[in-house]
């Protein structure tokens, strides 16, 4: 009975001793030992890298469950009995206070507010206005499913290629290290197998970790209605962005587009008219500017874009071009919207408050 292994060491080591035993005119072919010591060798080393790998993942979830368990310890502090209004849902702090409900999660805990609407909200009180939610998108036909596992060997793989003729050799097959090396090139298949299917799924549970990440940021930094950003998030990002063009010299350009009669247009035809007017001014705004570093939702009215002033399209052409375009843009609005467009270069010594006003954002 031949001698069973149990890691791939072990067979490299006995691989080497049977290649220094071997003598010239020998049946077992010194080139195939070499070969084999040097493949399970490096297939060694994958391996080692691999469980390096393996246990970085594990660090991060055990980093991932820490922060969960720091959040959970938040929850609990917000547990027991709040006195809440049942008509405007303030919450009760003593009998003389009452904050509202984000006042008060946010004194309480690291969670900070920022105004959205949820799906069920905007189809109740826009209808047809609402953009569509795309699906994702479906795998191609015919391709294999996701995790899928077939019995067929990888010709293309080396390490297959190579030992496949050795194992199915008739002459070899009563040789005792022909075992060895069947039953470890079938331990190498099924860890290929497994590495694929491990490939998969960690591609797939990346793929949602990004689409939840995406989410997530929307869902913080978003406007829903425009689908800009919205302020806090690009009044961070515009600081940093006024920032780095003072300390570089290149001064970049703010460009507002202003729903003038938005408070006309909501008294007189309804909340739809009006967000139907900041949506087309959204539209109108990247449309005819496309190549905006940033853009977001500044007021209610007011939408901004960021700009580079140093291109060789100048930036009051680009501003005059926007103003047609947003004029035609109102018009063909029914009811009519007026959008009202200016723009203003950084300055040296510009406050971000200054820059925002002399570009019509106050």
């Amino acid at each position: 009975m031949p001698i069973r292994h149990q890691s791939v060491e072990d067979v490299i080591e006995s691989l080497e001793e049977l290649l220094r035993e071997t003598k010239p005119g020998s049946s077992v072919s010194v080139e195939h030992l070499k070969s084999a010591c040097e493949t399970l060798t490096v297939l060694n080393r994958r391996f080692l890298r691999t469980v390096r790998v393996s246990d970085n993942y594990q660090i991060q979830v055990r980093s991932l469950v820490d922060e969960l368990k720091e959040a959970l310890a938040k929850i609990r502090s917000m547990k027991g009995i709040v006195h809440i209004c049942s008509s405007c849902k303030q919450i009760s702090v003593d009998q003389a206070d009452w904050q509202p409900l984000d006042v008060y999660i946010s004194k309480r805990t690291d969670t900070r507010f920022t105004h959205g609407m949820c799906p069920d909200c905007s189809r109740r009180l826009y209808g047809d206005f609402v953009p569509p939610v795309s699906e994702p998108a479906k795998p191609e036909e015919g391709a294999p499913a996701s995790g899928g596992r077939t019995d067929e060997l990888d010709l293309t793989d080396p390490v297959v290629a190579r030992f496949l003729p050795m194992v199915n050799d008739p002459l070899l097959a009563d040789k005792a290290l022909h075992d060895d090396v069947a039953e470890l090139f079938h331990k190498y298949v099924r860890l290929q197998r497994r590495m694929k299917r491990i490939a998969e799924i960690s591609d797939r549970y990346q793929a949602e970790f990004r689409r939840a990440k995406a989410d997530q940021d929307w869902a913080a930094h978003g406007d829903p209605l425009t689908g800009l950003s919205n302020r806090i998030a690009f009044q961070e990002t515009l600081e940093t962005e006024r920032l780095s063009g003072l300390a570089s010299g290149k001064l970049p350009a703010l460009v507002t587009v202003k729903v003038s009669n938005l408070r006309d247009l909501n008294h007189s035809h309804g909340l739809a008219a009006g967000d139907q007017a900041l949506r087309a001014a959204a539209v109108t705004l990247r449309a005819a500017v496309p190549d905006l570093r940033l853009c977001g939702r500044w007021k209610g009215a007011t939408l901004v874009g960021l700009f580079s002033a140093d291109d060789a399209d100048p930036a009051s052409a680009r501003v005059a071009k926007l103003s047609q375009t947003a004029k035609a843009a109102g018009e063909a609005m029914t009811p009519q919207a007026v959008f009202e467009v200016g723009w203003a270069a950084l300055r040296a010594g510009d406050t971000l408050e200054a820059w925002l006003s002399r570009a019509g954002a106050d």
